[in-house]
């Protein structure tokens, strides 16, 4: 196991302990980082892979909803007029 010294820690699952001074000054081997943050981030590629998704089918929604207004707004104009007289 590595260890690096200094005011406060923090251990990943790599079996790494990184001790740093506050101004997170990381002292360890790059390759040990690196391989920190992609298991992080792997950790939300379903959330990444739903918002993408999302993003993709935010057209094709406002199409919609926007075709669905015009077509109703006919029969709201109709039903406000019924209404007043």
């Amino acid at each position: 196991m590595e260890t690096f010294f200094a005011d406060s820690s923090i251990s990943c699952s790599l079996g790494v302990t990184y001790f740093w001074n506050g101004n997170l000054d990381i002292e360890a081997p790059m390759s040990s980082v690196q391989e920190f943050f992609q298991e992080q981030l792997g950790k939300h590629k379903k959330t990444i892979s739903l918002i993408e998704q999302n993003l993709v089918a935010q057209d094709n929604i406002l199409h919609a909803l926007t075709d669905t207004n015009a077509k109703y707004a006919r029969i709201r104009k109709e039903n406000v007029d019924m209404a007043n007289k």
